[in-house]
């Protein structure tokens, strides 16, 4: 499953908030993958990295653990 990549609040963010989808991505078997924004949206993800967009996740019901491949 891929995540991303998008408007992270207006895209990314708005499908999970969905009822019931955050819970679908966490327990669907298989590799999930986020596709993270290399830039940033003023107003929206303002001096986000990586960690921020993965917190943001988390918060949303997301909890997606960082790798590196």
């Amino acid at each position: 499953m891929i995540i991303g990549a998008g408007s992270f609040y207006t895209s990314v963010i708005a499908t999970l908030i969905v009822p019931r989808i955050a819970e679908a991505i966490v327990s669907a078997r298989g590799l999930k993958i986020f596709v993270c924004n290399l830039m940033t949206e003023p107003g929206e993800t303002d001096r986000f990295g990586v960690a921020e967009h993965l917190e943001a996740l988390r918060a949303h019901g997301l909890p997606l653990k960082p790798s590196i491949m």
